[in-house]
C-alpha cells in the first residue's frame, strides 16, 4: 500500500491525552501485566520525551494498492490461504476477497 497525503502540526496541547490513549491500548494487549503508564514517569524524564514527539495528524489524498492474491502459488495453497481469510474478524469484503484467492484474475 502506498498512500499520499497532507501532514499537519497539531498543537502540543493535545500529544498528552493522545500518548495517554494510545500507552493505554499498546499496554492492555500485555495485560495481566502491569499496564505501563505516563505517571509512571519522573516529571523530567515526561517533559523530555514530550519534547521529543512532534504531535502530527495526516489526511490521505490517494491510496494505491497492489493485490496479491498467491496467483504463483498451487490451488491447494490458494484455497487454504482463502479459506483462513474467510475466516478473518476483521475488514470488508472477505468474501469477495477469498473468492479472487481461490480464483484469481489471469
Amino acid at each position: 500500500m502506498h498512500l499520499r497525503g497532507r501532514l499537519t502540526r497539531l498543537p502540543d496541547d493535545v500529544l498528552r491525552d493522545h500518548l495517554d490513549r494510545l500507552s493505554a491500548d499498546q499496554e492492555r494487549r500485555l495485560l495481566p501485566k502491569m499496564p505501563w503508564t505516563v505517571p509512571k514517569m519522573t516529571p523530567d524524564a515526561r517533559d523530555r520525551l514530550m519534547r521529543q514527539i512532534v504531535p502530527l495528524r495526516t489526511t490521505m489524498t490517494k491510496s494505491t494498492a497492489t493485490w496479491k492474491l498467491g496467483q504463483n502459488k498451487p490451488g491447494k495453497v490458494r484455497a487454504r490461504a482463502a479459506e483462513a481469510v474467510t475466516g478473518a474478524p476483521s475488514g470488508q469484503e472477505v468474501a469477495a476477497l477469498s473468492g479472487l484467492m481461490r480464483d484469481p484474475p489471469r
